[in-house]
């Protein structure tokens, strides 16, 4: 990163990525055969007062060149005080990204998704007062805590109950914790594009210490995409979520998980699948500190955890990850395709780039 500060904050942290490669076929950012290319990075804020989340839009050149320029835009929620047009932060930890056509889709851990418009971000007058977010009547001026862009949030996708995530339930009362009854943690998201939909992936980050018992496991999951407009689907309730044509969508329509795994492997930190393969992003950590992690590639159903599944070593503090596929063909990856990473601690941030064929 550029600046000292972006490097070694302890007020900003980086959690998810994505990039126009998900976006769109051709993988350019507005979906053009001579559009931009980018990466993008969440960003969670641990600051006083809470910020809330933020976007680095990285240029990326072919997607393996030089992430030379990029510029931070904050994620705001749109709202009416008054009268009059205002917005806050959003809060969230944001530990995963989709960049699916226009729409951005964030992790929410226990809500769900917050999905956001890249069409529409919007540039704040200069002048502003840094320390203040949304419309002050005082100078009538807009202020975004000194962030030049903003992009509103546009629609989100809620847990159908409110009960804390990931709880564990103890069943036959012998003590240990098991089998999860409460909802899925959306700890982490990423995208397949070599399923027919296309298939968003979300999972939950569990330590070591969550699986007390043999019958407990960590839970990955699969939702279909509507290519048409973008948003989820579900396979099985056509009536109202098709998949494969364009739909009118209402708050309040419920969308079905497609597919649901169980893995051992702790310390999630972000997944993608292609062509039925998942590939999990693990970080580590012993007595003195963060250490480096483990990348594992596994089939469901075929690959025990730490039997069939392959593991690679990975950097320190990886988090997300997203697959560059060097292709512009719908399902086909390129010799030159590339996993993408980022890593979070303060003074060890990397965008780090690894050929997919080396990790696959």
């Amino acid at each position: 990163w550029g600046s000292s500060t972006e490097r070694t904050s302890a007020a900003w942290y980086p959690q998810g990525i994505t990039s126009t490669a998900d976006a769109y076929t051709v993988q350019t950012a507005d979906g053009s055969s001579t559009g931009r290319t980018a990466l993008a990075v969440s960003w969670y804020n641990d600051g006083s007062p809470d910020q809330g989340a933020r976007i680095s839009f990285v240029n990326a050149g072919s997607g393996g060149g030089s992430l030379s320029t990029y510029a931070h835009v904050l994620l705001v929620e749109p709202k009416i005080v008054s009268g009059h047009l205002t917005f806050s932060p959003v809060n969230t930890h944001a530990g995963g990204l989709v960049w699916y056509g226009a729409k951005l889709f964030a992790a929410d851990s226990g809500r769900g998704m917050r999905v956001f418009d890249t069409t529409r971000i919007y540039r704040i007058a200069a002048g502003q007062d840094s320390t203040k977010i949304g419309w002050d009547a005082t100078t009538g001026r807009y202020n975004a805590y000194g962030y030049t862009y903003i992009m509103p949030l546009q629609l989100s996708y809620l847990q159908s109950t409110t009960a804390a995530c990931g709880v564990q339930s103890d069943p036959d009362g012998d003590g240990p914790l098991k089998a999860y009854n409460n909802p899925l943690c959306f700890s982490w998201i990423g995208l397949d594009r070599g399923t027919t939909p296309d298939s968003l992936v979300a999972g939950e980050y569990r330590t070591l210490g969550d699986l007390q018992s043999s019958d407990t496991r960590i839970r990955v999951t699969r939702w279909s995409l509507n290519y048409h407009d973008r948003g989820l689907c579900d396979p099985s309730n056509t009536a109202i979520t098709t998949c494969g044509s364009a739909r009118t969508l209402a708050d309040g329509q419920q969308i079905t998980v497609s597919d649901v795994y169980m893995t051992e492997t702790p310390r999630i930190q972000g997944g993608l699948s292609w062509a039925g393969k998942f590939s999990l992003s693990q970080s580590l950590s012993d007595s003195s500190g963060a250490v480096a992690g483990s990348l594992y590639a596994a089939v469901p159903g075929t690959d025990n955890d730490y039997g069939g599944a392959a593991k690679y070593s990975w950097t320190v503090g990886a988090e997300d990850v997203t697959l560059w596929r060097a292709s512009t063909s719908s399902g086909t990856l390129g010799s030159s395709a590339r996993m993408w990473t980022v890593t979070e601690h303060p003074g060890e941030r990397l965008l780090l780039g690894v050929y997919y064929s080396s990790v696959d």
